[in-house]
């Protein structure tokens, strides 16, 4: 089993490539991007249970303080296919 968080965040100061690097070496953190406009760092993490994934979060905000605004999305602990509309 595996749960995902998203995590979209505006940081007071910019991201650098370097601190990009320094997130994707910490435990957890399967991708991180700088983005455009308001909310600029999006990282996505990856745990086996929900109490790492909370550890793992936890760990990537203190990493990336001081934070203005966040929003955290959690995925379900199971995975099904969403169904496609291609040759409906």
């Amino acid at each position: 089993m595996c749960i995902r968080a998203y995590l979209l965040l505006q940081t007071k100061t910019g991201v650098t490539q370097e601190k990009i690097l320094e997130l994707l070496n910490r435990p957890g953190i399967i991708a991180a991007d700088v983005l455009e406009g308001t909310l600029n760092l999006m990282l996505v993490l990856e745990a086996g249970q929900r109490n790492e994934l909370v550890r793992d979060i936890e760990q990537a905000l203190d990493s990336v303080e001081p934070i203005n605004d966040l929003r955290l999305f959690i995925g379900r602990d199971e995975y099904s296919p969403i169904p496609s509309a291609v040759g409906v």
